[in-house]
């Protein structure tokens, strides 16, 4: 197993700072413009509250750099 994530580290985007009110759909929407995605995560309390921070895992990694570079510091509007 740890060697499957430290495989694709580089294709996993941590990101953070989204509105409360998103779902796992709602940041693969942001996201799928720039490339396939394999997997969404958003990091929640156990009240099912989201923690504003989860991670995307893209399919390939030029796929995933392609999105740090145009989305890395965006602003979200809640």
């Amino acid at each position: 197993m740890r060697d499957n994530v430290k495989s694709n580290a580089s294709q996993n985007l941590f990101v953070k700072g989204f509105p409360v009110t998103w779902s796992e759909d709602d940041l693969k929407t942001l996201f799928a413009k720039h490339g396939e995605i394999v997997s969404v995560y958003i990091q929640r309390e156990p009240s099912g509250l989201s923690k504003r921070n989860g991670c995307v895992l893209y399919k390939n990694k030029a796929d995933a750099s392609k999105a740090k570079d145009l989305l890395n510091g965006m602003k979200i509007a809640n």
